[in-house]
C-alpha cells in the first residue's frame, strides 16, 4: 500500500484507494455486505461523488481505514450517506 499522498497542511499521507473504490459514482450503493481482512483502505469514497448510500454493511479487520472520504485540495467534496446500520471495527 502506497502511502506517499500527503495531506494537506498535515504531517499525515494517504493511499488513495480502497477494496471498494467510488470516484466519480453518482447514485450508487453499497448495501447488506461483509468486507473482511482487506489488508488496507475498505470503502474509498474518492474526489466528486453524490448520492453515494452505504448502508447495512459490516466491516471488520480492514487493515487501514474502514471509510475513507478525501477530496482534492480545491474540488469538489464526496457527498455520502453513512446509514446507522452499518458498523465498521476491528474486532
Amino acid at each position: 500500500m502506497d502511502t506517499r499522498e500527503p495531506l494537506v497542511r498535515s504531517d499525515w499521507a494517504i493511499y488513495r484507494g480502497g477494496a471498494i473504490f467510488f470516484n466519480g459514482a453518482e447514485d450508487c450503493a453499497l448495501e447488506d455486505s461483509f468486507i473482511d481482512q482487506v489488508g488496507g483502505n475498505a470503502v474509498f469514497v474518492n474526489n466528486y461523488n453524490r448520492r453515494v448510500t452505504i448502508r447495512g454493511t459490516q466491516i471488520a479487520k480492514a487493515g487501514a481505514s474502514e471509510f475513507v472520504l478525501l477530496a482534492t485540495a480545491g474540488g469538489a467534496q464526496p457527498v455520502v450517506q453513512l446509514l446507522s446500520d452499518s458498523q465498521a471495527g476491528r474486532d
